[in-house]
């Protein structure tokens, strides 16, 4: 019976294996790549993780700054956008990359910027689900108790406070269940996550960059131009409300 294979947990490569007990593979090298999703990857990196990274990775407070100010910029876009359309996409750890590229920063500091834009832009992602809910909860009929509103005389502003408060609370919960859930999902049982690929190829190309390889790092930037550029042309096609009539 031969190994189970999928698009969500892939079997290890001989020569990762290989590289994983001499302990020679390591962050965005082909072994790397060519192991992903496989579980033994993330836990030997998880590991790994653990010993080296504060030798590999320092501390930046002007990078953190960076990533706090363009996801403050992207946390109203995607509030507005996740409360006019109900769903929050944020393209702000993009935007990370670029700046790092273009300052030529190291893939750890690059990092360290993105994580901070990611976790301010995120900032606004509890209260654009948790504010409609309050809003309802005041305004709307359908839920009100026997004896009136579960919120009265609340209005517009007062409830966005109360939702930005919940949503803080909310977070800081979020944060120390994700301190607890994070060793089950990277170590113990990692789940699979096909599609993390982009953010480790924009590490690398940020790589190329801070090394010198430049021509390498121009093509794939060239690459995901222009499979970005094919993704949106498909989507608008088929999103759109066109009349051909």
């Amino acid at each position: 019976m031969g190994v189970e294979k999928s698009a969500y947990r892939q079997p290890v490569t001989p020569q990762g294996l290989k590289a994983i007990e001499k302990g020679t593979l390591t962050w965005l090298d082909d072994d790397m790549y060519n192991n992903l999703n496989t579980g033994v990857l993330e836990q030997y990196l998880e590991e790994k993780n653990l010993e080296e990274s504060f030798e590999v990775s320092h501390w930046s407070t002007p990078k953190v700054i960076y990533g706090i100010a363009i996801g403050a910029v992207f946390s109203g876009v995607t509030a507005y956008i996740g409360l006019k359309l109900g769903l929050a996409i944020s393209a702000a750890w993009y935007i990370a990359y670029l700046l790092g590229m273009a300052l030529k920063w190291s893939p750890s500091e690059v990092n360290i910027a993105t994580s901070a834009t990611t976790g301010a832009t995120h900032a606004s992602t509890g209260f654009i689900f948790t504010f409609p809910a309050i809003f309802l909860l005041a305004s709307d009929p359908r839920y009100f108790l026997a004896d009136g509103p579960l919120i009265s005389n609340a209005d517009t502003f007062n409830l966005a406070f109360v939702g930005i408060v919940a949503s803080m609370f909310a977070g800081f919960l979020g944060i120390m269940y994700f301190i607890i859930f994070r060793r089950v999902w990277l170590v113990e049982d990692p789940l699979p996550l096909p599609g993390f690929e982009a953010t480790l190829k924009m590490l690398d190309i940020a790589s190329d960059v801070n090394t010198g390889a430049v021509e390498h790092a121009r093509a794939s930037l060239k690459t995901i131009g222009w499979w970005t550029t094919i993704t949106m042309g498909a989507l608008f096609l088929i999103e759109y409300p066109l009349d051909l009539d």
